[in-house]
């Protein structure tokens, strides 16, 4: 078939069957290389022309669809490659992706191959790859690849193809081999890049639209998580505000408790959990009256019996709400339980590591500071309620370590810790 323009065909093989076989691989293979971009946001954004404001970005873009082009020609080697031209197709998706000099620029490396086989087969073939990179970058006109329909791809095409059979004519000699490569390869060659180019804008866009789609939901949930870490910080502001002697203490048990699971070699996400238990684990005080919170002297049983409602009221409102909220609920609840059960709200025994955590750190709160029936105590007899409390009141871990942290750093408020940040923990 046509040996003397192309060489010589398999025997009793059909202009179609190659085709097909050609249009299998080339397909298959975009398919591959396409899908791949997916697991890498930044090298898809640069491919499909939405990344291209940098250099490095517009010469990933020039050296991927230059690659793919040669690629189509070396798809074609043993196939007859004028049939079904992936050549084209990889110089028309770098113009569709960004602009008209890009897509000449990839035609241009893509065509070196065909030129250098030298004479006018292969000035046509290199001239027509360069001149479909320019169709793909006229057609796009500065919108992204998932704007541009099936149909607009399938007609650059179309009009790639015929500038193709154009330049053949225009360059091939005798006028035989030009009209005959018009006669039996340019419809197979047309409907091949069409059905190529589609696909390979098919998938490009498709992956586009799944990598905004995630952007946009990650905004969404950095924002969601901005917000209720800002509304946490509110809470327990308001919390704390009711008490003129605790300001900032449900902060301070945050950052103690984060200070003793990380003595205890707790994992961030745990430590997350602690720094968030220590800021809503006082919510509760938000139902007990200022005049009993400020009273300078001894409270009475009735006063007392409000006091020790406020764990309840806390898990409560916390367990209304959904999630990461409700699951913390029990660190309200029992953060006033003792380790041998004769705390409160329930008098059971806490076993539980990080509540009983968030409970050593209160208490080391409310020993430190300054309360209307006392001062701060020393850190020497902050030691000595410790290791007395420790198998009674207090979980021994959790004792243990706030005691190491004690004996080594110094008071509670010098301990320097990173407090882990609530968004990138949920």
């Amino acid at each position: 078939m046509m040996n003397a323009f192309w060489g010589e065909a398999p025997a009793a093989v059909s202009t179609w069957t190659v085709t097909t076989w050609t249009l299998t691989k080339g397909l298959a293979v975009s398919v591959l290389i396409l899908s791949g971009l997916c697991n890498w946001p930044w090298l898809l954004g640069a491919v499909s022309g939405r990344e291209r404001g940098s250099p490095v970005a517009r010469a990933v873009h020039l050296g991927f669809w230059s690659g793919f082009a040669v690629l189509g020609t070396v798809l074609g080697v043993y196939s007859e490659n004028f049939i079904a031209n992936f050549r084209d197709v990889g110089a028309l998706l770098a113009g569709l992706t960004g602009g008209p000099l890009a897509g000449m620029l990839a035609g241009a490396v893509a065509g070196l191959h065909r030129l250098a086989l030298g004479g006018p087969t292969g000035a046509a073939c290199a001239v027509a790859t360069v001149l479909a990179g320019a169709i793909g970058g006229v057609a796009r006109r500065g919108r992204p690849i998932r704007s541009l329909s099936w149909r607009q791809t399938a007609a650059a095409v179309v009009a790639a193809e015929l500038l193709h059979g154009l330049v053949v004519l225009a360059l091939v000699r005798p006028w035989e081999v030009a009209t005959a490569f018009l006669t039996v390869a340019i419809l197979p060659m047309t409907a091949a890049g069409a059905l190529g180019a589609v696909c390979c804008r098919w998938i490009l866009a498709e992956a586009q639209s799944r990598l905004d789609s995630q952007l946009a939901n990650a905004r969404l949930l950095a924002l969601m998580k901005d917000s209720l870490e800002s509304t946490l910080d509110l809470v327990a502001t308001l919390a704390d505000a009711k008490d003129q002697y605790t300001a900032s203490h449900s902060r301070k048990v945050a950052h103690y408790a984060v200070a003793i699971g990380g003595r205890l070699g707790l994992r961030e996400p745990e430590l997350a959990t602690l720094w968030l238990a220590g800021i809503v684990h006082d919510l509760g005080k938000i139902a007990v009256p200022n005049q009993i919170l400020d009273k300078p002297g001894p409270l009475d049983e009735g006063e007392w019996k409000v006091i020790r409602s406020h764990p309840l009221v806390g898990a409560r409102i916390l367990s209304s709400s959904r999630g990461t909220l409700r699951d913390i609920a029990r660190f309200a609840e029992a953060h006033h339980e003792r380790y041998d059960g004769k705390g409160y709200p329930h008098g059971v025994e806490q076993r539980d590591l990080l509540v009983s955590i968030v409970a050593v750190a209160d208490a080391l709160e409310a020993m430190t500071s300054h309360r209307p029936h006392r001062p701060a105590l020393p850190v020497l007899e902050v030691i000595k309620q410790l290791e007395a409390g420790s198998g009674t009141q207090f979980h021994p871990e959790a004792a243990a370590a706030a005691l190491d942290l004690l004996e080594t750093e110094g008071p509670p408020h010098t301990w320097r810790v990173k407090e882990p940040r609530f968004r990138d923990t949920i």
